[in-house]
């Protein structure tokens, strides 16, 4: 089962505008005003993706779903953080390139200016497709990635995945890692993989929040039929205490009596990560006539 590896970042720490936002359940928009967080993935996932972005070695990478950008922000940060990864991976002092090995002995020191991410050897990129950051969120994604720092990483592409993720494809984008949070029916979000697979290199990882939603399960199904695709079991190395496990399902069960499905619950108790992860092994796609239920 593959597991967040211990270290400073990736066993419980994060950058202190999203350990803010954490711990206040606040952010602050680009006017100034003080919003409530909803809807946002939690601490455990947010050190999830940003292990994955290390764990491909992400250059470019893609989410569907800003929204107030707390996965925005793990993402950048691990982008900045990747910087060391690119350079031991050409010197070769980096793990093996099989999924079961462990973590070589290259760390991970924060670049602390945006001047180092101006490099000609790595200009990290992501993208991030959200049709209400600036009219529903106030531009509250924004705001948190400039106090952070990370704003000349990311790159907003504010209108309906269906018309921004063709605009990618077209420009010849490559991506190394995708995640999937955006719209959450079955149809916008196999929409959103269908794009990303278009541009996800072999090699790369493609990420779906909220897994246990009927919605995901069938996309899901999808990918493990009708691409070349290995899912990822993943978990948290984070040791979660008994009243923050108890928190999550109180919090689970609230969604559920709103409208969430009930597998949100089940995941919340069996103390499981919403986010599903896939390696894609090969560029594929069946002939026009095949076709096998999912």
């Amino acid at each position: 089962m593959w597991t967040s590896r211990s270290g400073s970042l990736y066993s419980g720490q994060v950058n202190p505008v999203l350990e803010d936002i954490y711990r206040t359940g606040k952010c602050v928009d680009l006017m100034g005003k003080e919003r409530k967080v909803t809807g946002a993935v939690p601490r455990e996932d947010a050190l999830i993706l940003q292990e994955m972005v290390k764990f491909v070695k992400a250059k470019t990478t893609l989410e569907t779903g800003v929204a107030f950008g707390l996965s925005t922000l793990a993402i950048c940060e691990a982008l900045t953080e990747g910087k060391t990864a690119a350079d031991c991976a050409e010197s070769g002092t980096v793990r093996g390139e099989n999924w079961g090995q462990s973590h070589g002995a290259c760390g991970f020191a924060t670049v602390g200016t945006n001047d180092a991410l101006d490099s000609p050897r790595f200009r990290p990129k992501h993208y991030g497709v959200d049709p209400e950051q600036n009219t529903v969120h106030g531009g509250a994604a924004l705001a948190s990635l400039k106090r952070a720092g990370l704003d000349s990483v990311f790159e907003l592409l504010e209108g309906p995945s269906h018309l921004m993720l063709p605009k990618l494809l077209e420009k010849g984008v490559v991506l190394d890692l995708g995640f999937i949070d955006g719209w959450h029916t079955f149809d916008y979000t196999l929409l959103d993989f269908f794009y990303i697979d278009k541009m996800l290199r072999p090699g790369g990882v493609v990420l779906l929040h909220d897994q246990s939603w009927p919605s995901k399960q069938k996309v899901i199904k999808f990918i493990t039929t009708h691409r070349r695709y290995k899912e990822l079991p993943v978990r948290s190395s984070t040791k979660t205490g008994f009243f923050k496990w108890l928190r999550r399902v109180v919090t689970a069960k609230w969604h559920w009596l709103r409208g969430a499905p009930f597998g949100v619950v089940v995941s919340a108790l069996a103390n499981r990560p919403e986010i599903a992860a896939f390696v894609k092994l090969e560029s594929f796609e069946p002939d026009h006539r095949f076709f096998r239920n999912f």
